[in-house]
């Protein structure tokens, strides 16, 4: 898993100075982002109780929000 991770630039692997039978793996600014994301969404799924259906509907919902108020805005700046 640790080397798919690294191929898609999320962790980074070296081996321990210390003892070179052992992996070091961190993450990367891409894998940290992707921390950073997982929880929101663990966030939104403690504090909304939606199934995975539901969130998916409130994404939609939610983006379409945010359209309309983009829409609105440039609209309202001509």
């Amino acid at each position: 898993m640790a080397i798919c991770l690294e191929a898609a630039g999320r962790v980074i692997r070296k081996r321990d100075p210390a003892d070179e039978r052992q992996v070091i793996v961190g993450l990367t600014n891409e894998g940290l982002s992707m921390k950073a994301k997982a929880r929101v969404c663990l966030e939104i799924n403690r504090v909304t109780g939606l199934a995975v259906a539901g969130r998916a509907r409130l994404r939609k919902e939610l983006n379409l929000l945010r359209f309309s108020m983009e829409t609105a805005s440039a609209d309202a700046c001509q």
